[in-house]
């Protein structure tokens, strides 16, 4: 289905669902094959409608199309199969088990017999094992039921637990190893090999990752453990909702170098999908989406709801050669994709979206990593697109990991309350070495912005931006000492940044009100702005096309004329050198 036909479905589910034509929602749903609506599908699982539930899922997979849609599948009849058995009613136990889980038997027929032997138990129930316990365990695995149950030591409820997810892109399996305890009749799963994007990348070291058991109920749903170093996720074959009730969502520690939580002092929500000290991680979708159900955080947010920061959608922390690819992510509670203190990271066709009133929602957000590049990716975001960090004030200055080598291009971004492209202002670790190359701005508030404030310390170097076409933003570039964020009252208001080195060239606007805003420290300067070849088509009703303070540089054909201070031939070896360094700045 073409980009413009999944647009028409999605106004058309909109439209019926807003009118309340349930029915019709999710036939359309089903029938268009591309857009899972989890709500409705845990509605009536939750209901026991087995036979709906199955009848939904298999507009979008078959049993057999690949190893989760065959787990999926006999999770909902082994569950259709138990409750018979626990109303006594044999009859239709023995059809199910004939007619919907004897499919299964040619992949694991001692699975199969195991199922077949319940119907032997004569006082059969789900829980008669678990009554004893203070707070009894539903839905119990299958072979606990034919052996003595003791409760677990804390005796108390337990909470979801994050899945480990298995590699993508697995062939289907011939056959399956034998049902354990908490196990599955899916064995592990093997490496895929990628010669391109994986060739030469190193193995890890005690890797973990998860994804929050609020997804596709997959609290319920038994993913075989990784074997292997290489993590992969694979999302092609669903919509993915995320489960709003903040209840379901992890708590974790702050980040080292910042202190605390970015919004609320303290911990922070862990994010959808995460993972800690991992070589060699894919995500790809074959353009499938993930939909992070965003509103009611933002609502959360707004109203000064929250508990604890909001969670992302994807973070990985102190981990490496991480590849996301073909996949969109729509409605983040806060971030999009967030490598933090990681190396090599790779995005490719990646798709991210959320509309303009989303507070503060960030696309990418390459956080005191190195060697990151983003091309071929679309971004639109109610805040920044994509924001270069690298930790906050005394935090980020203790910690110490810059954001370094960053390779941005071939990317179209939109930012309604921020800048399409972003540096800071958490950027106390330092930011250096990025290009920003091939790049379409449209429709934002800001083009491209460095933002830092008294007491951040660290540096924003040596960044060359060239070939950018911007249209209807109201700055075109802009830099800032004075953003005052702080995370506590601890901060050094004495350490000040540096903003060094900084290029624009080959640029091209049109309906731009602001050509440039440049705002520095008066204890610290911004120095050598360099601009060259430059020519922006201004707003009619633009008054003041420059606005610079504390500031110096050289400019060369650049239409309107800059500031004065930005004309000062004293800088012009510095920034001729910084443009013919362009070719061996690139990374990756």
């Amino acid at each position: 289905m073409s980009s413009l036909s999944r647009e028409l479905v999605f106004l058309i589910l909109q439209f019926l669902e807003e009118e309340k034509f349930k029915e019709t929602v999710h036939k359309l749903e089903q029938e268009s094959g591309f857009f899972f609506n989890i709500k409705y599908f845990e509605e009536k699982a939750l209901a026991g409608e087995w036979d709906d539930v199955e009848k939904y899922l298999s507009g979008f997979t078959k049993v057999d199309d690949n190893r989760y849609s065959m787990k999926i599948y006999f999770e909902i009849r082994k569950q259709k199969y138990l409750e018979a058995l626990d109303r006594h009613d044999r009859p239709k136990a023995v059809e199910i088990l004939a007619k919907d889980l004897k499919v299964f038997s040619s992949f694991n027929e001692e699975l199969y017999k195991e199922i077949t032997q319940l119907l032997t138990l004569e006082n059969f129930s789900l829980n008669w094992q678990h009554q004893l316990c203070k707070n009894p365990r539903p839905n119990p695995d299958i072979k606990t039921l034919f052996t003595d149950h003791s409760c677990s030591p804390s005796n108390g409820a337990r909470a979801p637990t994050p899945v480990t997810l298995p590699i993508a892109a697995v062939a289907k399996p011939t056959t399956y190893a034998p049902l354990g305890a908490h196990g599955g009749p899916f064995p592990p799963a093997t490496a895929a090999s990628n010669s391109n994007a994986l060739a030469g990348w190193m193995l890890s070291a005690n890797p973990s990752s998860s994804v929050q058991s609020a997804v596709v109920a997959a609290s319920s749903l038994s993913v075989p453990p990784n074997q292997g170093n290489l993590e992969g996720f694979d999302f092609s074959y669903m919509f993915f909702w995320l489960v709003k009730d903040p209840s379901h969502w992890d708590v974790a520690e702050p980040l080292p170098s910042y202190g605390r939580g970015i919004e609320l002092p303290g911990k922070r929500h862990r994010s959808l999908i995460n993972g800690y000290m991992l070589n060699d991680v894919v995500i790809t979708g074959d353009n499938g989406t993930i939909d992070g159900q965003g509103s009611v955080w933002w609502d959360w947010f707004t109203s000064h709801s929250l508990n604890y920061s909001r969670p992302h959608l994807v973070e990985f922390i102190s981990s490496e050669k991480i590849l996301v690819s073909n996949i969109t992510f729509r409605n983040a509670p806060a971030y999009n994709i967030h490598p933090v203190y990681c190396s090599d990271v790779y995005m490719q066709n990646v798709s991210v979206f959320a509309p303009p009133g989303s507070p503060y929602t960030v696309g990418v957000v390459p956080d005191s990593s190195n060697n990151v590049c983003i091309e071929d990716c679309n971004i639109s975001m109610g805040h920044d697109a994509i924001a270069l960090k690298s930790g906050w004030d005394e935090y980020g200055i203790a910690y110490g990991r810059p954001t370094t080598n960053v390779n941005i291009r071939r990317v179209h971004l939109q930012s309604f309350s921020g800048a399409s492209i972003a540096f800071g202002s958490e950027m106390s670790g330092g930011i250096s070495n990025i290009q920003v190359k091939q790049v379409h701005l449209y429709n934002s508030l800001s083009g491209i912005e460095l933002r830092t404030t008294r007491g951040r310390g660290g540096y924003i170097k040596e960044i060359i931006t060239s070939d950018v076409d911007l249209r209807n933003v109201n700055t075109a570039f802009g830099a800032t000492g004075h953003c005052r964020s702080h995370p506590d009252d601890k901060f050094d208001p004495d350490a000040l940044p540096i903003v060094d080195k900084i290029t624009f060239q080959n640029i091209i606007g049109t309906n731009i009100t602001v050509a440039g805003n440049f705002t520095g420290i008066e204890e610290s300067p911004f120095t050598s702005i360099c601009l060259s070849n430059i020519s922006l088509s201004m707003n009619p009703a633009s008054s003041t096309y420059w606005e610079c303070s504390y500031v110096s540089g050289f400019s060369e054909s650049v239409f309107p004329e800059p500031c004065p201070c930005l004309e000062n031939s004293n800088t012009s070896s510095t920034c001729f050198s910084l443009l013919n360094s362009n070719g061996r700045s690139a990374v990756l």
